[in-house]
């Protein structure tokens, strides 16, 4: 199945609330006639944060859930009626190339559909959470696979928990004389390379960075790269607008 649990009348809707529950945070956008009003972002564990996007009485919420079902059930116990979205074949112009499409996690096929509508002729669209996601995108919307690896902060935090190591925060530097500096610029230039390899491989002309560390990456990825916020709200609201007729 697609979408969520609910199916909703078709109607004009002026208010849209979407929702990107990741791992560890949960990002969210109010779309108000067709345009962004306010957003923000907040710990998903957080019951009473979640309960207050109430406040906006939206006419529709759309979301996407990738921290498990614990999580999700308790976001819609404090959200009603949630609509939540799931992998498929074909979406928006975006073909799905996984073996099992319904496999490919939700925020990452929202980011796809967001990715397919700015990029005509392709590119790589990397996402740099919790974990870090590279995939890519052909000029025919077809989404042909990706990596999945650990995030900037997993990969520090490896090091502490698998090593004698307790590495804290740096900045990056192309000559570490820390251990500090060493560990932290190691795994930034672990994912630029992860990019830049995808890149080159594909001969991607572009390539499309979001999430909380894409900043922090960007700069050491030898390819041409844009960095756009919030690609999966932006994703789940191409999906309503194609549900609902926004």
């Amino acid at each position: 199945m697609f979408f969520g649990r609910r199916n909703f009348a078709q109607g004009k809707i002026l208010r849209l609330l979407a929702i990107d529950c990741g791992n560890t945070r949960l990002k969210w956008g109010l779309l108000e006639k067709g345009e962004w009003m306010r957003s923000g972002a907040f710990s998903n564990d957080l019951p009473d944060e979640i309960s207050s996007l109430n406040e906006f009485h939206a006419d529709r919420i759309i979301g996407c859930c990738v921290a498990g079902e614990r999580v999700r059930t308790g976001i819609e116990q404090r959200l009603q009626d949630i609509f939540w979205i799931f992998s498929r074949p074909e979406c928006c112009g975006l073909k799905n190339a996984y073996k099992v499409p319904e496999e490919l996690g939700a925020d990452r096929f929202a980011a796809l559909v967001a990715a397919r509508n700015r990029l005509p002729g392709g590119g790589i669209v990397a996402g740099f959470g919790t974990a870090a996601t590279i995939d890519l995108l052909d000029e025919n919307g077809r989404f042909e696979g990706g990596f999945i690896a650990p995030g900037l902060t997993l990969m520090v935090e490896s090091l502490r928990s698998g090593t004698n190591l307790d590495p804290g925060m740096a900045d990056f530097s192309i000559c570490p004389k820390s251990t500090n500096e060493a560990v932290r610029s190691g795994a930034i230039l672990a994912l630029a390379s992860s990019v830049e390899k995808m890149a080159q491989l594909r001969h991607a002309p572009l390539c499309l960075l979001f999430g909380g560390d894409a900043a922090k990456i960007a700069p050491h990825i030898n390819a041409k790269t844009v960095i756009v916020d919030n690609l999966v709200l932006e994703g789940l609201s191409i999906i309503a607008r194609d549900l609902w007729k926004l």
